[in-house]
Formats: C-alpha cells, structure tokens, sequence
C-alpha cells in the first residue's frame, strides 16, 4: 500500500480483526434481520462453551510459539559462547593454517547449532505434512478440517469479547465519527477498505515460495489458504506474534533484525566488511555457503523431508556470515530467498545492526532505482 506507510499498515493489522468484527455487528445491528437476532439467541448460548474453548487453544498456541522462540536463541547463544576459546585455540599457535582451521571450526559449529535448529524447524512441517498424505489418517481430514473450523469460531469469539471490553473505553476518542457507525454504507465501505489494506499482505504471503511448498505438499491446495484466512480474522496470531516478538526484544535488546531484504552476496559481504572496520576495528568475516551449513553428513536426514517441503528448504537456503573481533563473535547473519533475498541478523551493538540494515536499505533503493530507469 504505497499510500499508507509501514508503520501505519502494521498498526491496522494487528488490530484488523477487532475492527473487522466490531463493524460486522454495528452491520447487523442496521440490518435488523430476523435471522440475525436468531443467530444473537444462539450465540448468547454458546458463547461462553465458544469463550472457554477459544481462551485454552489461544494459550496452548502461545505456549508452544513461546517453546519455539526460546528454542530458537539457543544457536546465536551458543555460537557466540564457544567461538572466543576456538579463537584462542587456534590463533594463539600462529601458524600458517590456523585461520583456515578456525574458518571450518566455525563452520562445524554453526552445522551443529545453527543448520541444525532449521532442519529440526522445518522437519516439523515436514511430519505434517507427509502426515496428511498418507492413506490410513485421509479420513480424519473431514475431522481435522471440523476442529480447525470449531477453533476459528471460538478465536473470533475471543476476538468479539476484546471488542467488547475496549469499545467503550475507545470509543470517546472518536466520538467526532461516531456518526459513521450510523450509516450502512460507510460501516460497508470502511470495512471493505481496511479488508484491503489487510488481505494483500496475506495474498503476497501466499505467493511466497514456502506457501507454494505448503499448498504442493498438503494435496489440497485451496484449504491451507483458507484456514489463513480465517486466522486473520482472529486476535489469536496477533497475540501469538506479539509474545514471540518480546521474546525476541528481550534476548536481543534491538541488535537482531529479521527478514531485512538485502543485496547479493558480495555486496553484502562489502558492507559487513566496511561496518566492522569502521566500528570495531580490524576484523574477520567467514562465509559459509549452503553446502558448508549442510554438508553430506546432513544430506540424508534433508532428502527424507516431503519432497515439496525439501526443494523448498534446498532452494530458499543460501548463505550465512560470521564476524569475529578481537576474539569475540560479533555479527552472525544468514541469507535466503522467500518472495526476495532477505537476512536474519545479530550484531553485539544497536548501532552496528542498524547501520548495517540501513546500508542494505539504500542498496536495494539504489538498485531498484537503477533497475526501473533502465
């Protein structure tokens, strides 16, 4: 949305569907159906059951989301823990090969902690996926496809009580519009303008290239879309993704930033260069390319994924980058392809990563600028 700013779509995003259910019912109380007041009996009589079931599986996603998180530190904290002895171990011997030794020392390493906790992340959808495929659990889909519709009922009954709870005390904030709320067609035409805004984030996710392996892997293309859908408009994956998010905040105090676009290797490799330098002072910068991140040892455990979810992992995963200074880990990151080339990365500084981003920002203006001229 060229018109809206980043931070501004973000916002209408995460409260988009309070804001979608809020208006369905100031909709349907205009329309003043029969139909509806039927469907209001019976939601007066479900809704608690709906509430209950709604709370368990919001807190049971939450928990395990945060499991995840947590697990996911593990690597950075790991790598950087172990890479100040290898450092003295090797370099202290001053030989001609003990930066060569310590470049594949670093790369075991990063085999061992890094590699392994994505191969363990996508084995995960991996088992679910081949799950799916096979004969004997196919008449269960039926089942799975009930529960998934029963859990987004009782999310959007979680999602109508939060609207509940804050519309009064929101609602003196906009008492200037509260007219709107009056008329059918402007609640019609906000509504459709905020769906908008929301649902083509969710259309470029679902091009991305994992949603096509999901979409290949689970044989039923159109549903894995629609339960997206649905989940949009639950509170549920906002919540979810705010508490991974201050997980996150916490462990890293801003010196990671995730799925930042970023330019071809090289080039990025010149920036880190220059930054370090520039920052830290002399340092080192190892390269390890997908074949160093999952040499042959690991290839067999890669080739019994879905195969689907396989030539995805092989074609998305591309590099990873590790700066030492003074003996010390100071910048981990790892490049792959989704919809673009994007990179995870740690710094030990607020200033280094955000320098870092910002260079790899205006490259990718600069070349896109270049690009649309040509």
């Amino acid at each position: 949305m060229g018109i809206l700013s980043n931070r501004l779509v973000k916002v209408i995003r995460f409260v988009f569907p309070i804001l979608f259910w809020g208006i369905v019912l100031q909709i349907v109380r205009a329309l003043n159906s029969p139909i509806f007041a039927r469907l209001a009996k019976w939601w007066e009589l479900s809704s608690i059951v709906l509430l209950v079931l709604g709370t368990i599986a919001l807190i049971s996603v939450t928990l395990f989301i945060l499991r995840e998180s947590l697990l996911a530190l593990r690597p950075n904290r790991e790598i950087r823990k172990q890479i100040p002895s290898l450092v003295n171990t090797l370099l202290a011997r001053m030989s001609g090969r003990s930066e060569e030794q310590l470049v594949k020392k670093v790369g075991q390493l990063l085999v061992r902690t890094y590699s392994q906790h994505q191969f363990r992340s996508i084995r995960l959808v991996s088992e679910f996926a081949k799950a799916s495929q096979r004969k004997r659990l196919q008449r269960f889909k039926l089942i799975l496809a009930l529960s998934n519709l029963l859990f987004f009922v009782a999310g959007a009954s979680v999602t109508v009580e939060i609207y509940l709870l804050v519309v009064n005390q929101v609602a003196p904030f906009f008492a200037d519009i509260a007219f709107l709320s009056q008329s059918l067609l402007a609640l019609i035409t906000i509504l459709i303008i905020l769906s908008v805004v929301d649902f083509l984030e969710i259309i470029r996710e679902i091009r991305t290239p994992f949603w096509r392996a999901i979409r290949k892997a689970l044989k039923v293309p159109p549903v894995p879309i629609l339960f997206r859908v649905l989940e949009e408009l639950t509170i549920n994956s906002r919540i979810v993704g705010l508490a991974s998010s201050i997980v996150e905040n916490i462990a890293y105090a801003g010196t990671a930033k995730f799925s930042v676009e970023c330019p071809d290797e090289n080039t990025l490799k010149t920036i880190m260069q220059d930054s370090l330098r520039k920052q830290l002072g002399p340092s080192l910068l190892f390269y390890y390319k997908y074949g160093d991140l999952y040499p042959p040892e690991l290839a067999p455990y890669i080739e019994t994924l879905e195969p689907n979810i396989r030539d995805y992992f092989k074609s998305t995963q591309q590099f990873a980058l590790l700066g030492i200074t003074q003996g010390r880990c100071v910048l981990i990151a790892s490049v792959g392809t989704e919809d673009v080339r994007r990179m995870s990365i740690w710094t030990d500084s607020y200033s280094l990563t955000r320098n870092i981003v910002i260079i790899c920002s205006k490259e990718i203006l600069n070349y896109k600028g270049s690009y649309e001229k040509g």
